[in-house]
Parts: C-alpha cells; structure tokens; sequence
C-alpha cells in the first residue's frame, strides 16, 4: 500500500487557544496520530498563530495549499475543520480549487 504524502494545518487565534486544549503542541499530536493510524506521510506541519480563520489569507495555509498546487500533496490534514476556516464560502473555493478533482475510494 502507497502512503500518501500529506501537508498538516494548524492555527490558533488567540492566547487562550495557545494556552488550553486547542493548543499547536496539542493539533500537532492528534494530527501525528492520525496519519501514524492511516499511516500518512506528514510532508511538513504548517502552522498560523494568533491568526483568525475568517480569511484564507494566512501565511502557514497559503503555504500548505501551495504544496498541493505544486503536487508535492495530495492531501490535507486538520485536527478540526474550524482550524482551516469558519466560512462556509471559503470550505466551499477550497473543495473546488484544491479537493474537487480527488477520486473518492467507494464505488
């Protein structure tokens, strides 16, 4: 089985967000996890902090999309949605731009 090359995504918005259970050390372990457990090759963790997710204008996004426009991605891995963005029009050009093309594995 081929292991998919995969970008990670984590943002934090405020101090607080830093501090407590949405903490970046905290995204980092569950998205470590998570591709251990679908065994994900973790090309690079890119990260936000203290960015709001009301734009997709951020550095560390911008970064992890651009590895998937490139090809060096062929997926990305947030611990929560909420993490890449609060907007429903914004999920909706990511799926369109970045995710609309990828075959889906059932029949």
């Amino acid at each position: 089985m081929t292991r998919t090359s995969t970008v990670a995504y984590i943002r934090v918005s405020t101090m607080k967000q830093a501090v407590d259970g949405l903490s970046l050390e905290a995204q980092r372990q569950k998205i470590e996890a998570y591709a251990t457990l679908y065994e994900l090759d973790i090309l690079a963790i890119e990260m936000d902090e203290g960015l709001s997710a009301k734009t997709l204008q951020r550095p560390g996004l911008q970064r992890a999309l651009a590895r998937l426009k490139a090809g060096e991605a062929r997926a990305l891995l947030v611990c929560r949605l909420d993490r890449l963005t609060r907007s429903v029009r914004d999920l909706g050009e990511l799926i369109s731009t970045y995710f609309a093309s990828v075959k889906s594995c059932s029949p």
